[in-house]
């Protein structure tokens, strides 16, 4: 509230909050609410009836502590189910798309009249869509509009495959809220049989999501996914049956190619999406071969199983889901009604590793989630041995929580021989190429998979990185550039400052620098700026100032402490992120700011301790499969 009353009690909907004293009633009931949960309650309070973005409540309710924006959508998530909103329908707190939140109504203090729901001409139009959906459509067009419409237009793309398709979101035609998920799911589960059938090139999730709903033409989407086909579909059900209609259509021409409707008890879901499957890339390959995946340890048999599990499937994608804890909900209750389905046990451990990993609101204890996810994924290989996916899972494990690379790349090549189309476990194998020292490797895979997934911002910033530890400058640059003049440059500002500084252009780096996203990125640059204008005493005082106020910021502490020579506490923060995110630290190393500590006795004490040689090269051998009939080097932008 801007005019000072949120020092005293304020009415929101039936919710009383007390700033002061820290406290939610509703009918004299309390709400406890986590301490950050009250931060950002607080921070809305004070804003409204104007929105924050999503910067300024990281700035705000963390204080300057390095999150993501993904931390900020958990925590209203856990503030909602707290106070009974709903995201579909909110009471309290609104989503304004590409922005950030807002109240849904005006607070008032308590004894006065509320001024009401916020008018609708002050909000942006949006179509009510879930959160995922609109942080996957907003990111994703600003960066077509830097793609299509910004300096990066004329630049050369590689041609056009003709067995390439976009798998695009189906259309729920239900009521029920699970059926859109439903829908997701079964997409998904259609997307990755055609990547395992018949040499397809299949667009990613992330990108085909783009376009749901969206006002494009066949064209314009084939061109901005780089696809000849695409599949789309629509999807009825009741408790008894499933109508699925999908169509295939001609980018180059907007012809519709192939439509099919199919109709099938609930337990013949597998059937429909293996048929959907099957007639397509018959349709694309333009021949009569038959590649009917004969496993039947992949089907469940159970009709309420398998839809749970499509709806479980779209919650949790590799690598962040919009609801790791409902899907983790859904999957138990798949297992437990089918305990044969192996991608139903596959798909538990994943849930359980990716929340250890990534979800500071996961409750297990890591040795008991570790217990958890080792029993599950056992489980599904000894119903499906052949199950790359989760050969992945079991790489994952040995990797992030065992501290077992080399097993991790053993695992890692059978999931590429398994499943070698499998954007996860591609995914998976460029990172690790990456953390075992085989940057070209990790390079090239990066290319193959943003071929595939191109609008996905994780996938280009990562192959920017990649490219940066090459020296590849250049290249590296125009990649961020995408991002960053596709309106998300705060998220890459920090690394265009970097390649700034080693190219030896200052302006461009303090400039970068300025507008970083997070205040550790800002106090970085400032450091880095010192030492290259000859002030590495003042550059040296900051970072130790910064250590004692934000020792959480490892990583870019270890950066700036060794571009300024000081290889001691160069180490020592490596050391602590070791503790923390060990394959984070195996990615990091590579990076040119480095350079400068290389021949220090204490770096090549710490790279034998990551499993690399002493000069940092390449000790663990790791030779995993390409995906059949592609050349992952034909796809680097640079060869």
């Amino acid at each position: 509230m801007r005019d000072g009353t949120h020092n005293g009690r304020l009415t929101l909907g039936d919710l009383v909050v007390d700033p002061g004293a820290r406290t939610v009633h509703r009918d004299g009931d309390p709400i406890d609410l986590p301490k950050l949960s009250f931060d950002l309650l607080l921070a809305l309070l004070e804003a409204a009836p104007d929105a924050l973005t999503i910067d300024a409540l990281m700035e705000q309710v963390w204080d300057g502590r390095v999150v993501s924006a993904a931390t900020v959508a958990k925590r209203i998530e856990l503030l909602r189910q707290a106070i009974g909103d709903d995201a579909a329908n909110p009471r309290y707190i609104q989503l304004v798309r590409g922005y950030g939140y807002r109240l849904a109504e005006t607070p008032a203090p308590v004894g006065q009249t509320s001024p009401g729901p916020v008018k609708p001409s002050s909000l942006p139009t949006t179509r009510r869509l879930t959160p995922t959906h609109i942080a996957l459509v907003t990111a994703a067009a600003l960066i077509l509009l830097a793609i299509f419409f910004g300096p990066f237009r004329d630049r050369p793309t590689p041609p056009v495959a003709e067995r390439s398709l976009a798998v695009l979101p189906f259309q729920a035609l239900g009521e029920d809220p699970g059926d859109q998920w439903f829908a997701d799911g079964l997409a998904e589960e259609i997307r990755h049989a055609l990547g395992k059938t018949g040499q397809l090139q299949v667009t990613g999730r992330t990108s085909a999501a783009t376009f749901r709903g969206a006002e494009a033409s066949a064209a314009e989407i084939g061109e901005a996914l780089g696809v000849a086909h695409l599949l789309e579909g629509t999807v009825r059900r009741d408790d008894v049956n499933i109508r699925v209609v999908a169509r295939l259509t001609g980018t180059a021409d907007g012809f519709q190619l192939w439509s099919e409707t199919f109709d099938a008890p609930l337990g013949g879901m597998f059937e429909v999406q293996r048929d959907i499957a099957e007639s397509v890339a018959r349709r694309i390959r333009r021949d009569t071969e038959q590649d009917r995946p004969a496993d039947s340890a992949a089907v469940s048999t159970n009709p309420e199983a398998y839809g749970l599990f499509l709806q479980a499937v779209s919650l949790s994608p590799y690598p962040y889901g919009p609801d790791y804890e409902r899907a983790q909900a859904l999957i138990e209750r798949v297992v437990e009604l089918d305990p044969g389905f192996a991608p139903g046990w596959n798909r538990l451990a994943a849930i359980h590793g990716r929340r250890l990993f990534f979800d500071p609101t996961y409750p297990v204890p890591p040795t008991e989630s570790i217990q958890l996810i080792r029993a599950a994924v056992d489980r599904a290989l000894a119903i499906d041995p052949t199950l790359g996916e989760a050969y992945a899972t079991l790489a994952g494990l040995a990797w992030a929580f065992e501290r077992d690379t080399e097993r991790a790349a053993r695992l890692l090549e059978q999931a590429m021989k398994l499943d070698p189309g499998n954007l996860q476990v591609l995914s998976f194998t460029r990172d690790l190429a990456r953390a075992v020292g085989d940057l070209p490797l990790s390079r090239d895979l990066g290319a193959l998979i943003l071929r595939r997934d191109p609008l996905c911002l994780g996938c280009r910033t990562q192959y920017a990185g990649t490219l940066t530890c090459l020296r590849d400058f250049g290249q590296a640059r125009q990649e961020l550039l995408v991002i960053d003049r596709g309106g998300l440059g705060r998220s890459v500002t920090y690394a265009l400052g970097q390649i700034a500084l080693q190219t030896g252009d200052l302006a461009d780096a303090a400039n970068h620098f300025e507008r970083a996203e997070h205040p550790g990125e800002r106090r970085g640059g400032q450091a880095l700026l010192l030492h290259a204008r000859g002030d590495t005493m003042g550059a040296r005082r900051l970072l130790a100032e910064w250590i004692d106020e934000q020792p959480e910021s490892w990583e870019l502490q270890a950066g700036v402490a060794a571009s300024i020579g000081d290889g001691e506490r160069a180490v020592e923060r490596l050391h602590v992120g070791m503790e923390r995110r060990f394959l984070f630290v195996q990615g990091v190393v590579c990076a040119p700011e480095f350079d400068p500590i290389r021949d220090d006795p204490a770096w090549g004490e710490f790279m034998a301790s990551l499993g690399r040689n002493r000069d940092g090269s390449q000790a663990i051998p790791f030779d995993p499969l390409l995906p059949p009939g592609l050349d992952a080097a034909s796809f680097h932008r640079g060869d």
